[in-house]
């Protein structure tokens, strides 16, 4: 006879396990060993809440590796089994982890709707960590529709009850989205305060990801003060922190190469070792007939050369295997930095820091991004983002502007580096009117098939720069400095389907493009700054 609670410690070893895996973010093995609990208690479990605990942990698990589709079926799976059984603290649950997937979706009213249904559960039921729970998400909601005061009204009434409970991760949660709403409301020093809080705790319990906020947190906020070398240290502790957590698959995947490299290698050792024996067999058989027949003797030898020949064939073979590989990480290296830093990083082993006087930075980003997105398969998402991409990677390879990275739906690339010139404005915003062109045929195009387009906005803005690679394991070629913010409001600033260069740019350019000036223009963090808009080419 089977015992029930055999299984169901089994269950609880197995879901323990996960966890182990899942804090190593070894997401696939944690749900492994859940799948594995999962099968055992949908035999075992006849009240259903083993069941409806698993399916929220495999749904958590899917939350954290970001596949929200996913999520949200173990997540509707909870809430419907809660609701079957009447478990009131579970249906709650299920509700706040639904609210969560729409919030990280975009899809912010029905986020806020399912706080407040779950909301109203926790009260009636009094669990204070659940009520803390969907008041940071309700605070978070009304961060996005800007109504910070009220938003920082939810943050403290969940931080009263985090704190009391000595929920140390939600606390360094609260006290960063509380610097961000008092960093939006411009209220720098309080919203450092708040931030150094959120970072100490972060640290102090290996909370990473809020780590890595706050770094990004606190260099805005010194930016907006003008304390510029500080903001640039905090950014790069952000880039490296960040790099280092979110490229974890690159690396497994590097491993996998590697594996199998030497898995390779190991073979090919084999058989030479193999080729070897063969060699030492082929010559006992020689000396033996030798001594019988110089017939023998000539067709031994025979034999001799075709083996020698084919393991130079096969030599060959492998020395052609070993310099296309080579080519291909050169190749490599080549795509991820500028043929210059590159070749500087393979002779010296480090590649040099550098200020350059005078670079356009420009900046590309699609209009109402999300609601597009939303109309589209995540295939043709992607590749359409790939279309529009790989078209601009051919527009300013003709001007010799460099891609810096892309981010989302945005698209960076700057002139003058990493080779200094002085016809780095020109360049930058030819670039930017053939874009413009590009993403006006590839509009016909989508209208006449009835399909959703992307409309792009384009800013420009020339000034100086700090270039320099970031990441020791995994390169990334950046640059840094107000150019680039300045750069980047140019774009949040701009008009639909025209490039929007500052008045830096347009003293370098005014003699070769016509311009229509627009004013002084506020840019979020920069005051008023002189914009014009750059006319087509005839």
């Amino acid at each position: 006879m089977k015992d029930p609670q055999l299984y169901s410690r089994l269950i609880a070893v197995l879901v323990e396990i996960s966890y182990v895996y899942s804090d190593m973010n070894d997401f696939k093995t944690a749900l492994f060993y859940l799948d594995k609990a999962l099968k055992i208690a949908e035999v075992f479990d006849d009240k259903g809440d083993g069941t409806s605990n698993l399916f929220t942990s495999i749904g958590s698990i899917y939350f954290d590796m970001k596949q929200y589709d996913k999520s949200r079926e173990y997540y509707t799976k909870a809430y419907k089994l809660n609701k079957k059984t009447g478990d009131n603290k579970g249906l709650a649950y299920s509700l706040y982890n639904l609210g969560r997937v729409y919030f990280e979706t975009g899809k912010h009213e029905t986020a806020f709707h399912y706080h407040q249904n779950a909301a109203d559960i926790f009260n009636k039921i009094n669990d204070k960590i659940g009520i803390a729970a969907t008041e940071t998400y309700i605070g978070k909601y009304y961060m996005v529709k800007e109504k910070y005061a009220t938003a920082l009204n939810y943050f403290n009434m969940a931080l009263s009850r985090c704190m009391a409970s000595n929920q140390q991760s939600s606390v360094a949660t609260l006290f960063y989205e509380m610097g961000k709403a008092k960093y939006h409301m411009r209220l720098f020093p309080q919203a450092l305060k708040y931030s150094k809080r959120s970072l100490s705790i972060a640290q102090e319990i290996h909370y990473n990801e809020y780590v890595y906020k706050n770094y990004q947190l606190m260099s805005d906020i010194y930016a907006a003060g003008q304390s510029y070398k500080e903001a640039l240290e905090l950014y790069k502790n952000y880039v490296l922190l960040k790099d280092s957590i979110y490229n974890a698959d690159f690396y497994r995947q590097m491993s996998d190469s590697e594996d199998k490299y030497q898995a390779y290698k190991k073979q090919k050792e084999i058989e030479l070792l193999k080729q070897r024996e063969v060699i030492q067999n082929i010559e006992m058989r020689r000396h033996k007939i030798l001594q019988n027949s110089s017939l023998l003797v000539t067709a031994l030898f025979a034999l001799l050369v075709f083996v020698v020949l084919r393991s130079n064939r096969q030599k060959r073979r492998d020395n052609r295997i070993i310099a296309s590989e080579r080519d291909r990480s050169n190749k490599l290296l080549i795509n991820i930095l500028p043929e210059e830093t590159a070749e500087e990083l393979k002779k010296e082993g480090v590649a040099k820091t550098r200020y350059y006087d005078l670079v356009s930075v420009l900046f590309t980003d699609f209009k109402g991004f999300t609601a597009v997105a939303e109309k589209m398969p995540p295939e043709q998402l992607v590749a359409e983002l790939d279309y529009c991409f790989k078209a601009y990677d051919a527009i300013i390879e003709k001007y010799n502007v460099e891609k810096i990275k892309t981010i989302g739906d945005s698209y960076m690339c700057a002139g003058g580096l990493p080779v200094a010139n002085t016809t780095n404005p020109y360049d930058v915003v030819r670039c930017g009117i053939e874009i413009c062109e590009f993403m006006k045929e590839y509009r016909l195009q989508r209208l006449a098939s009835e399909k959703p387009y992307f409309e792009v906005r384009i800013g420009v803005h020339t000034g100086p720069v700090i270039s320099g690679i970031v990441g020791t394991k995994k390169f990334a070629y950046d640059i840094w400095g107000d150019t680039v913010n300045t750069a980047s409001r140019m774009e949040s600033s701009g008009v639909t389907g025209t490039v929007n260069i500052s008045g830096s740019t347009y003293e370098y350019i005014k003699n070769d493009f016509k311009c229509t000036y627009r004013g002084k223009i506020e840019a979020k963090n920069k005051g008023l700054i002189d914009m014009y808009l750059v006319e087509p080419l005839t």
